[in-house]
């Protein structure tokens, strides 16, 4: 079980469709916004998911055998399959359109935000495409999620920490038309997990939650096994009450409409769907330096500073470490020359001058570290810098 307590979980249709029937309108309600900043989590539970993708949530008894659990409902429990990726969005609270994944509309996803603990496993942020339409067999209407789209490169989260991801993808809704039966389709921006070790970027809300039914609040936390790769239909979904999914996204409405393009079918679903064409993602190269400090501590004048390399080539990081003020002018405090291997971290001892102890007063201060390896970029980071 978690560690914050007894969560009870559903894996049923009816969360889904309540889910999707509550966001039908999300296109309408922003339809006029030129820009959205942090669609999705508020990014403020703690990254307490103790679990990898190698954890789903099945039906348990919890510790009543011959019955469905607390209220006669199911209790669901952490059960291990083994190793896999997977891929998490969630549908949003309630009646609260800026919680959800569901992007506005048509435009691009600029930039995305995870929130990890101690130990992330790898992530990337992938685009998915649910559709909806008439069923072919008798006509009702009927939604078929999902087709995975684009996905950006693999990145390493910083540990306890947000972790801003570029994405810039080109993104599109389009909503059911029933009096023409043109297919409507809504993409979904997902966090995909590489690797089979690491936590997700999940917060476990605690407390008992209905088996039934989503409670006011309860943001609604949907699993994909294994993750959406692009162009690839995966319905391997599992849904669980209680969990927030640590991710939001910058989004920008497009610019004026472009020639129509040939339309395509999507699956499960007939008429012509107004489907544009997937614009691979034009992404902005993640810098291999990384500062891993959360905190610095000035014993003297003396600093150190947990810097890393992750070139992911096995070629080392050359470079400087930097220490600065965090000002609108920043002026040097200190500076070293460095060299790191590849896929290690080695704490800089950085040494500041008698003028550079004057600008750091009080016994707290913020400042700024920075590796900088030249043409291959810079990274930088705002840390609270301690006197002892």
């Amino acid at each position: 079980m978690l560690e914050s307590g007894t969560v009870r979980f559903m894996r049923r249709p009816a969360l889904v469709l309540v889910s999707f029937l509550l966001l039908g309108a999300l296109p309408s309600a922003v339809a006029s916004a030129q820009s959205v900043t942090g669609q999705g989590s508020s990014l403020a539970p703690a990254a307490n998911y103790p679990y990898s993708c190698d954890t789903r949530w099945v039906a348990g008894y919890a510790g009543s055998p011959g019955a469905f659990g607390p209220g006669g409902s199911q209790e669901y429990v952490p059960q291990r399959f083994g190793p896999s990726t997977c891929s998490i969005w969630q549908a949003g609270v309630r009646g609260q359109v800026k919680t959800t994944h569901l992007v506005p509309g048509k435009g691009t996803v600029t930039v995305a935000r995870v929130k990890s603990g101690p130990n992330p496993a790898p992530v990337s942020i992938g685009t998915v495409r649910r559709f909806s339409g008439r069923n072919p067999s008798d006509g009702t209407f009927s939604e078929t999620c999902c087709r995975g789209v684009s996905q950006t490169p693999v990145v390493n989260p910083t540990p306890n920490a947000i972790t801003e991801i570029p994405v810039n993808v080109l993104v599109d809704a389009q909503p059911f038309d029933p009096n023409t039966n043109r297919a409507g389709f809504h993409d979904i921006v997902v966090v995909n997990i590489h690797g089979d070790s690491g936590t997700l970027p999940i917060a476990d809300l605690g407390g008992p939650k209905p088996a039934f039914g989503t409670p006011a609040g309860d943001p609604g936390a949907f699993w994909y096994f294994p993750k959406f790769d692009p162009s690839v239909d995966n319905q391997n979904q599992w849904s669980a009450n209680g969990f927030e999914v640590l991710m939001n996204f910058d989004w920008v409405a497009a610019g004026p409409p472009k020639p129509p393009v040939p339309p395509t079918t999507p699956p499960g679903v007939t008429g012509p769907a107004a489907t544009p064409p997937v614009t691979p993602p034009r992404v902005t190269p993640r810098a291999p330096g990384q500062i891993r400090s959360t905190a610095l501590s000035l014993k003297g004048r003396r600093v150190v500073v947990a810097a890393r390399c992750a070139t992911g080539t096995g070629k080392a990081c050359a470079g400087t470490v930097r220490l600065r003020t965090n000002a609108k002018e920043p002026r040097l405090l200190a500076g070293r020359e460095v060299t790191i291997a590849d896929g290690r971290t080695t704490n800089v001892r950085l040494t500041l001058s008698r003028s550079a102890l004057k600008l750091v007063r009080g016994r707290s201060a913020k400042v700024r570290a920075e590796i900088d390896l030249g043409s291959a970029g810079r990274t930088t980071k705002t840390l609270t810098l301690r006197r002892k």
